[in-house]
């Protein structure tokens, strides 16, 4: 169970830190998130896979090491699902039964204006906390959708189980594109040596 806690502390952290990388880029690039929210969003989605497939990858990668008398935890995945679910569902939970509970006097939070898509407004703090916490997705999340606030818990999950059982069997995506780009520009200039 430690190495659960510490590999769901790991994705925490790296959690927290692309949804500030995604503030930013709200903030550097307000534009094209106005203009063009679901291509925004896409890129910061894309980076989020990335980040959390990369992660978990190399938790499976280590776990999967030849070490006499260690086998790999094939439960391990559904513990760091499990601890990394924790915080979003408790904050579903508290938007879903409590919706007003923290109230804060500011526009956005009031539901006054749009959250990073026109016509998407924020029903109360809890939400806020909510659409922030998932915040590489908001364009593909309308507000107030519920089927697709539970969906965005299944995300982070499924990259975990993939990444972890990728990274079990040591194939790296990688590692396959540079080698096959290696021999390929080898075996072009081959040829042309041969010439």
């Amino acid at each position: 169970m430690k190495k659960a806690l510490k590999a769901a502390s790991k994705i925490y952290i790296r959690h927290l830190i692309l949804v500030f990388i995604t503030i930013f880029m709200v903030v550097a690039l307000f534009s094209v998130t106005q203009k063009h929210p679901y291509l925004f969003s896409t890129i910061t989605t894309l980076i989020y896979a990335a980040t959390m497939y990369g992660t978990c990858w190399h938790i499976g990668h280590d776990d999967s090491r030849k070490i006499p008398g260690s086998f790999p935890d094939k439960t391990m995945p559904v513990k760091v699902a499990a601890l990394t679910a924790v915080v979003p569902i408790i904050l579903l939970i508290i938007r879903v039964a409590a919706p007003d509970i923290w109230p804060i006097d500011i526009p956005l939070v009031k539901g006054e204006c749009d959250f990073f898509i026109a016509g998407c407004f924020v029903k109360g703090t809890p939400d806020m906390i909510y659409r922030i916490w998932y915040l590489p997705f908001a364009s593909f999340v309308p507000c107030g959708n519920f089927a697709l606030y539970i969906a965005e818990l299944f995300v982070l999950p499924v990259l975990i189980f993939t990444g972890y059982f990728v990274g079990l069997t040591r194939f790296s995506i990688l590692e396959f594109i540079s080698t096959k780009l290696v021999y390929e520009n080898k075996n072009k200039q081959n040829k042309k040596a041969k010439k």
